[in-house]
């Protein structure tokens, strides 16, 4: 076991940026990284192990991790469903004299949408997946 320094912190970027340069996918870099440099740090690989594993249970059971997948589910339902496009429609209808009427609205939505839920990158998926292709349709 070991202090951490700031040594360390640049010889672990090396390690990452001589990984990437050899086309080794960002993910694998980062958990070989991840995976050696905790084995140093906490004396031994089972030191490294159980640190890689708790980390990796305590940020897929976190409450945004969980969510995030469940929105996209629900944006692409509302997608594949027609809801979007129907509502769309509508807006279409009320707002067509505004010039950007429909990006306004879809601006909005996200407002209120990441409002509810308290998740940024859901509330995109959720509502990019159904306005950016009737924006596309409306031109």
């Amino acid at each position: 076991m070991i202090t951490p320094s700031p040594f360390f912190g640049f010889i672990e970027f090396l390690v990452l940026v001589i990984l990437s340069a050899l086309g080794v996918p960002i993910a694998v870099a980062m958990g070989f990284a991840g995976l050696i440099f905790g084995s140093i740090y906490y004396g031994g690989f089972t030191g490294g192990a159980n640190l890689a594993a708790i980390t990796a249970w305590s940020h897929s059971t976190s409450y945004t991790m969980t969510m995030i997948p469940l929105y996209i589910l629900m944006g692409e339902l509302v997608s594949e469903h027609g809801l979007g496009k129907d509502a769309f429609d509508s807006f279409y209808k009320w707002l067509y004299k505004i010039k950007g009427g429909l990006a306004i609205v879809s601006i909005v939505a996200c407002g209120f949408f990441g409002g509810i839920t308290g998740s940024s990158a859901a509330d995109v998926v959720a509502i990019g997946s159904v306005s950016v292709p009737e924006m596309r349709r409306y031109g």
